[in-house]
């Protein structure tokens, strides 16, 4: 039973931060989520959003600015002043605060832009860190997972979904992608779908769940693991 830490340690630090982060290494976290995007001049930074203004004091899309340009951003006063001017960081800078036991979720965040050549820069890091064994490479986008897959077919893929789609598993057989799990949202997670799954293969990561009574019931049903943004989340 793995318990992802949503976007790090993201109730006690600005979410996707390295303040965030090691909260989450310190306190022994089986697994971290991240999201990715790439900057304009083509650096993996880690953000959820692809638009600056939620979780910073800069206005306008990722893509759109130089990494020197989101450097510039604070993504640490909206949530409180003890992280004022933390910074936006990248993918590099938060493999490196990781350690070999923790499974690294990485959500590439390929809708509604393209990011064309993430899947190379993100597998290429994470083969510098020695980190194959330790990362699943998840997306909503399924033809970035499929490009993922060509670059190296041996990396874990989780397919994300936001929707029921009809005859999931023929349409996951009919995509030749070779998927480990599936990430869910937790009110799809019922009891029949995780056994099917099971048979067909795949682990069952539902996201994302801070209240123990819907983590209890979760794990009755024989989920793998959830995304969480309460790392201690007891259960």
């Amino acid at each position: 039973m793995i318990l992802f830490a949503h976007r790090g340690a993201s109730l006690i630090a600005p979410e996707n931060t390295l303040p965030a982060f090691e909260h989450a290494v310190k306190n022994k976290v089986q697994g971290i989520e991240l999201d990715v995007h790439l900057s304009k001049d083509g650096t993996v930074v880690v953000c959820h959003d692809d638009e600056l203004s939620r979780t910073s004091n800069m206005t306008g899309f990722l893509k759109d600015k130089t990494f020197s340009e989101i450097r510039n951003a604070d993504a640490g006063s909206w949530f409180s002043e003890e992280y004022k001017n933390t910074k936006i960081p990248t993918l590099e800078e938060v493999l490196e605060i990781c350690q070999k036991g923790i499974l690294i979720n990485i959500e590439i965040k390929n809708i509604p832009f393209f990011h064309t050549g993430i899947e190379q820069k993100v597998i290429d890091l994470v083969k510098k860190f020695g980190f194959e064994e330790n990362v699943i490479i998840s997306s909503f986008d399924h033809l970035s997972l499929k490009t993922a897959q060509e670059i190296d077919p041996h990396i874990s893929k989780g397919l994300l979904l936001s929707n029921r789609l009809v005859n999931l598993f023929d349409y996951i057989e009919r995509s030749s992608l070779k998927i480990e799990s599936l990430h869910i949202p937790y009110t799809f997670a019922e009891e029949d779908f995780i056994q099917q799954a099971h048979r067909n293969g795949y682990k069952v990561f539902p996201f994302t769940v801070d209240d123990k009574e819907t983590a209890e019931k979760l794990k009755k049903s024989g989920i793998d693991g959830l995304f969480t943004n309460d790392i201690f989340l007891d259960f």
